[in-house]
């Protein structure tokens, strides 16, 4: 019976999500483009992030080497029922909802991130947290 749900799927019901913010236009483009891994991340995360997540007080070291671990499948220290990264799931990632100041509608707290501190995201890597969220939070 299983075999007959995902045999019936089309290749696109897997990357069909929408955020929060309204913008359906996730139509990914598997085929066409290279899938976004936490390699091409983590320079964001050390750029950008790291200057307020270097410890654990911080709450989410973004500097060590299990920062991957600390987010994707991890409850959110500020929203516990919600995972940081919820790989494949804008909608369910915490992290999401801080880019894009959503936060406080699902019931998280504190700054949209970056915080007003920081170096706002340049929009090609926004898309590309996007992209590594949808395409399943690949190490």
């Amino acid at each position: 019976m299983l075999f007959a749900l995902f045999a019936c799927q089309s290749p696109s019901d897997d990357t069909a999500h929408t955020d929060t913010a309204g913008d359906d236009t996730a139509a990914d483009t598997a085929g066409d483009a290279e899938v976004v891994t936490y390699d091409q991340i983590a320079p964001i995360l050390d750029d950008k992030c790291a200057g307020c997540h270097y410890s654990e007080p911080e709450g989410l070291p973004l500097v060590s080497d299990g920062a991957y671990d600390l987010l994707v499948s991890h409850p959110s220290a500020q929203l516990p029922r919600m995972f940081r990264v919820y790989p494949g799931s804008l909608e369910d990632s915490y992290l999401w909802h801080k880019l894009e100041g959503t936060h406080l509608d699902v019931g998280g707290e504190g700054e949209e991130m970056p915080s007003t501190y920081g170096v706002p995201l340049t929009e090609q890597e926004h898309d590309l947290f996007r992209a590594w969220i949808l395409d399943g939070a690949r190490p």
